[in-house]
């Protein structure tokens, strides 16, 4: 856990964690409680290395396999 904490921050991973601490400062100072939700999620994101921003942290589903039959791709059956 220490190692995954401490290793490959990169210039993303620390904007979140500056973006979420800028962000919880803000909303203490008028009492956001909602601001704290927010910037809570980018700093523990950024210092756990999780969410969208990382690599494939949202892979986008394959597309179904195709057999390529007398020069034309076809959709195969049951995929």
């Amino acid at each position: 856990m220490i190692k995954r904490i401490t290793s490959s921050w990169n210039l993303m991973r620390l904007l979140r964690f500056v973006m979420g601490i800028a962000v919880i400062v803000q909303g203490i100072r008028p009492g956001e409680h909602l601001a704290w939700i927010a910037g809570s999620f980018l700093v523990l994101s950024a210092v756990f290395n999780y969410g969208c921003c990382g690599s494939s942290g949202c892979p986008v589903p394959r597309s179904r396999k195709r057999q390529r039959v007398d020069g034309t791709f076809q959709p195969t059956q049951g995929v």
